[in-house]
């Protein structure tokens, strides 16, 4: 008797000798194929926000210590505090 799986898209049974499309990074979740296409679509998306998320926040805090350590701060600070 072989192992069944049960897609975590659209609960729908994937059949003997089929792999389920494995995606997540904690909670690993089985999906069929056309849902294991869609979970792996919403995952790379989510990827890029966090990307640029990043991006965004490294770039303010570079001009937040340019605007407290540069030459026109009043007073400039040498060092930065722990934030």
């Amino acid at each position: 008797m072989g192992v069944r799986f049960i897609c975590d898209g659209c609960d729908g049974m994937i059949p003997d000798g089929v792999e389920p499309v494995e995606v997540g990074t904690v909670l690993r979740r089985q999906y069929c194929e056309k849902c294991g296409e869609a979970a792996l679509a919403y995952t790379k998306e989510v990827n890029e926000a966090h990307t640029r998320i990043a991006q965004l926040w490294e770039n303010e805090i570079s001009w937040l210590r340019r605007t407290y350590t540069g030459p026109d701060a009043t007073p400039p600070l040498k060092l930065l505090p722990d934030a």
